[in-house]
């Protein structure tokens, strides 16, 4: 779980990169993320690779291989991301969009899963790179 060696991996040219210790589950994500032509990395070292200094970091932050996923996203999916990297509730997000919260929960799970990213801040990182946050 060292980042110099996903540093390493990456700049080899690897799409994925999951810790020994990971869980099962994580690893069947890992390969259903790459089989569907995106990057993996294990959250505990892409957490750890955002402590690093600027200068040694991968890369990750800037979610270059999820930004071309951002193409596969539909028009909702994209107006739902912006909303939750600005902070809104799924309640708020629905009251906008004139769509239940349950429509709006399903569009994060489908936009989560297209992207490879679980996380709020994972997420709210991305639309920032983007420049879906204008």
């Amino acid at each position: 779980d060292d980042p110099a060696y996903l540093r390493s991996v990456l700049s080899a040219g690897g799409s994925g990169y999951v810790v020994k210790r990971a869980a099962d589950s994580e690893l069947l994500t890992a390969i259903r993320t790459v089989r569907e032509g995106r990057s993996f990395v294990s959250p505990m070292l892409a957490e750890a690779e955002a402590q690093e200094p600027p200068e040694t970091q991968t890369g990750l932050q800037t979610f270059d291989a999820a930004g071309v996923a951002l193409e596969r996203l539909s028009a909702r999916e994209r107006q739902v991301l912006v909303l939750l990297a600005h902070g809104h509730t799924h309640a708020e997000m629905a009251e906008q969009l004139g769509i239940s919260v349950k429509t709006v929960e399903t569009h994060r799970a489908r936009l989560s899963e297209k992207l490879g990213l679980k996380s709020r801040a994972d997420l709210v990182r991305l639309a920032l790179a983007a420049g879906l946050l204008a």
